[in-house]
């Protein structure tokens, strides 16, 4: 049986949470750029609730651009 070690288990859940987190950042710019307000909305709300997630596997540059973009 083929065992993965927890130092790279964790390694690649933090490659897989920051890629999320980037395909994230595409979708909500791309919705921000839309004209729906409703969308635009939506897209800022689940941005917010994964806030925590986000930050825990961002480093500092990704950090300062999710704020920016927030704001």
């Amino acid at each position: 049986m083929l065992r993965i070690t927890e130092s790279t288990y964790t390694k690649k859940q933090l490659e897989l949470e920051s890629e999320v987190y980037e395909l994230s950042l595409e979708l909500s710019k791309e919705n921000m750029e839309s004209t729906d307000p409703y969308l635009t909305a939506e897209s800022m709300f689940s941005l917010v609730n994964r806030l925590p997630e986000i930050f825990k596997c961002s480093n500092s540059d990704e950090k300062n651009q999710i704020l920016k973009y927030l704001i």
